[in-house]
């Protein structure tokens, strides 16, 4: 039988390499997730859990989408990972890009790729 494991000591696993010896990097977290320094302390203290959207806002922060940071955790703790196919972090950042080489001298060449994408990204919403 698979070991349970709760899902705060999952995303404690993950966060601990990331905030040892980072000077800063708590108050940071803490501020992303609207959390006082104070709590983001007891959080990874183990004093206080964490809730699913300051998780997901401190997983966002560090660059990883939350199931692949969960995966963090789960390797750190030696239990299996769950498969994901995360789209890209920051994907509304891509298109607000997207549309600024749109609108430049090159714009042309790339609306084919953009419309392949766009329909691409369509697909596999729906």
């Amino acid at each position: 039988m698979e070991k349970f494991v709760r899902i705060n000591a999952i995303f404690l696993a993950a966060l601990k390499p990331f905030t040892n010896n980072q000077w800063g990097l708590q108050t940071q977290l803490a501020k992303v997730a609207r959390l006082t320094p104070q709590k983001m302390n007891n959080i990874l203290a183990g004093s206080r859990r964490s809730d699913e959207d300051e998780r997901r806002a401190i997983a966002s922060e560090l660059g990883y989408e939350y199931e692949q940071f969960l995966n963090l955790g789960r390797r750190a703790l030696g239990l299996p990972e769950v498969k994901t196919q995360a789209p890209p972090p920051r994907l509304s950042e891509f298109f607000r890009k997207a549309v600024q080489v749109l609108e430049g001298p090159d714009g042309e060449h790339l609306k084919a790729v953009a419309e392949a994408f766009s329909e691409r990204i369509k697909e596999s919403a729906g």
